[in-house]
């Protein structure tokens, strides 16, 4: 990867990005083409809402034209007055509560505003937390335990268990 004067990434190789190509940009810095690599060669176009000046950029997001398919593929984003997005590549009906918290089907939240349930894939995962708002489970994937001092002691899936060792704040 090759960044520029502004830490914005001017060029990127490697499995499904561009070889070699330089990214295209607007004058806010917004990424608005590349042509990708070997893995899914084709163009990719973005286009945005300009919403922002060049010192305060807030542009949005609001199509990604993939021209390595025929026809061309063309994904869709939109998003409410709080900036979640509403569509997001296409899928449409994304809705959000007060907190900005997702609450489309199948999203809860406890009271402290951690989120203890979302559908994946199919599946509804849960996910539980100690009173420190540390996360301790994730459905029958992870279980973690945490030090007095907030650090993560260990995890638990099903590869076994990983003890975790520090030297002050720093992992060992």
């Amino acid at each position: 990867m090759l960044y520029n004067g502004k830490s914005w990434m001017e060029l990127v190789s490697g499995f499904w990005g561009p070889s070699g190509a330089p990214l295209q940009r607007d004058v806010l810095g917004n990424l608005t083409s590349y042509t990708a690599g070997v893995t899914y060669p084709g163009s990719v176009t973005l286009g945005y809402q300009e919403t922002g000046t060049a010192s305060t950029s807030t542009d949005r997001l609001l199509s990604e034209t993939i021209g390595r398919r025929s026809p061309n593929l063309t994904q869709s984003y939109a998003y409410d007055t709080g900036w979640n997005p509403t569509t997001l590549r296409s899928t449409s009906g994304l809705t959000y509560n007060q907190a900005n918290q997702r609450t489309s089907t199948g999203y809860q939240y406890d009271t402290r505003g951690n989120l203890t349930q979302y559908p994946a894939d199919g599946i509804t995962r849960s996910l539980t937390y100690d009173a420190y708002n540390h996360l301790t489970s994730y459905g029958t994937l992870l279980t973690a335990t945490y030090r007095g001092d907030d650090l993560r002691a260990s995890k638990s899936t099903a590869n076994g268990t990983t003890y975790f060792v520090y030297d002050g704040t720093t992992p060992v």
